[in-house]
């Protein structure tokens, strides 16, 4: 963790930036292999409100019973057509809606790595393979409660009580090659493959003081996460000066494929999910692809390197496409629907009352699908020089040009005006730093910058966000934000008992121009 900034990072930094290294490259072979078993006195061996999955879910992989149906596709659901709408409601997966206690075992995580070192060509050529799959469970009691401002009193306007239950499964493989092509010249290639699911199951109860009922929501929302990402890094040492440059690529994705509410009123089970609740089945898709390279070259000045100068830049390029679909099951009144309201939730939607009583409706919002893509062009120069033998001076400036896109159409008219969003700055950020050493193992650290905080684009996008399974609030992205600009100065104190360890302390102060808020 790099608490202070400097000109040869992204400029985009707040409070800190994660630095990530490889661990040290085998020169023999080496294999390990381990398995961790876990215990939680509040969920192990205990029942835990669960439903029927895929037979790939122990994987963290829906095998396809949630995704959208074929049947339904991109056109919206339309309720004149009796015969088709009740072919589409028939299609929707309900297996979330069907509720079971099940075992819970205790957690568990396994790992492997294996490496090793072979000469070509004279040259060593290191390799290294380590890979992760765990699944814990957690299970405990929730309380979700919403209180309004009325007349100077906070009045609730619903309490619920009940537990969560989540499953998480996480599945993970890093590689590493490095080759010494000549002395002082090393290419080196990192992959990377990490994936965790979320599969939550909240059973919740409680009193709704709006419409003066008790009410009952359960839940079954699976989430996938996959990142894969790659990168090939070149370091070259001539005599004094060092070169060196990096490609990277990646992908990130996230699926969630039927998320289910259901909305009851014990005990006659009758659903009463309003147009404001949110939604009984939602589907969303995201994929972001990431590209970019940079380029670094450390040249010393004099013969004694009390004078060095960095220079550098680099290019990120990244682009999301985002799409989702929300449905809704409404009530019918015609005959025979009368008794068939009073069943509970999972038989009311069996293919025989589904499109018949239980009408299928779509609520998918014009902003519910959007493409975005972000670019970053950066370019810097700065000196290092050593004033004494205990101080040291670091000064230079980096210039960045940031641009963020962004587009959302209505998927169902064409003809309608997208919504766009975005912004475009460039900024000239100068920095200065001096250290000063205390001794062998200890030095005072104070430094001056000039950063820059971009909006996420989840900040951005007028896709609208749920706060909770309520919908008491919804949370949309603004697409008129810009970006901020902050000072920052940092005085810090660091003292390193041992070359792994450090003991630090430090004051700072930021002053932030428009704040994202």
């Amino acid at each position: 963790m790099l608490k202070t900034y400097s000109l040869d990072m992204p400029a985009d930094f707040t409070g800190g930036s994660v630095r990530l290294n490889t661990c040290q490259m085998p020169t023999r072979f080496i294999f390990s292999a381990s398995a961790i078993s876990g215990f939680n006195s509040q969920s192990t061996f205990r029942s835990r409100p669960t439903y029927p999955g895929g037979t790939t879910n122990w994987l963290g992989t829906d095998d396809g019973g949630r995704k959208l149906p074929a049947r339904i596709g991109p056109t919206r659901v339309d309720n004149q057509n009796p015969a088709d709408n009740e072919a589409k409601a028939e299609s929707l997966s309900q297996q979330g809606r069907r509720l079971q206690e099940s075992f819970t075992p205790p957690h568990t995580t396994l790992s492997l790595v294996v490496g090793n070192q072979h000469q070509i060509a004279e040259r060593p050529l290191r390799w290294l393979v380590a890979a992760s799959y765990g699944r814990r469970y957690d299970r405990h009691s929730e309380t979700q409660a919403l209180y309004l401002l009325d007349a100077d009193s906070l009045q609730p306007k619903f309490k619920f009580d009940g537990t969560r239950s989540t499953e998480v499964i996480t599945l993970s493989t890093l590689g590493t090659l490095t080759y010494q092509i000549a002395q002082g010249h090393r290419l080196g290639f990192t992959g990377l493959l990490a994936c965790r699911t979320d599969d939550e199951t909240p059973q919740l109860q409680g009193f709704e003081q709006e419409r003066n009922i008790i009410q009952a929501l359960s839940t079954a929302r699976w989430v996938e996460r996959m990142l894969t990402f790659g990168q090939l890094v070149g370091e070259h040492r001539i005599q004094e000066p060092e070169l060196r440059w990096q490609f990277f690529a990646g992908r990130a994705r996230r699926d969630e494929p039927n998320f289910l509410t259901v909305y009851e009123t014990p005990p006659k089970r009758i659903s009463t999910a309003r147009l404001d609740d949110g939604t009984n089945h939602f589907f969303a898709s995201q994929r972001e692809d990431l590209k970019g390279g940079g380029l670094d070259y450390d040249l010393p000045i004099d013969r004694d390197k009390t004078i060095k100068i960095k220079v550098g830049g680099m290019g990120q390029w990244k682009d999301r496409i985002f799409g989702s679909k929300r449905f809704r099951f409404q009530q019918q009144r015609g005959a025979g629907c009368a008794e068939v309201l009073l069943l509970p939730i999972n038989q009311l939607l069996s293919p025989a009352n589904a499109g018949q009583c239980m009408l299928l409706g779509e609520n998918t919002n014009p902003t519910d699908a959007y493409t975005a893509d972000q670019r970053v062009l950066a370019a810097y120069l700065m000196s290092d020089v050593s004033l004494s033998k205990r101080v040291r001076l670091s000064i230079g400036s980096r210039l960045e040009d940031g641009r963020l896109s962004l587009i959302s159409r209505d998927p169902f008219n064409p003809q309608a005006p997208p919504v766009e969003g975005g912004y475009q700055q460039t900024d000239m950020l100068p920095a200065t730093s001096i250290v000063l050493s205390l001794g062998d193992r200890s030095h005072l650290r104070l430094a001056a910058t000039c950063t820059v905080a971009r909006p996420q684009l989840q900040e951005v996008v007028p896709f609208a966000l749920f706060q909770d399974f309520f919908n008491a609030i919804r949370i949309r992205g603004n697409p008129r934000l810009d970006r901020s600009k902050i000072t920052n100065l940092d005085l810090r104190y660091e003292f390193f008992p041992t070359a792994d360890e450090v003991v630090a302390g430090s004051i700072f102060y930021k002053s932030f121009e428009k704040p994202i808020c």
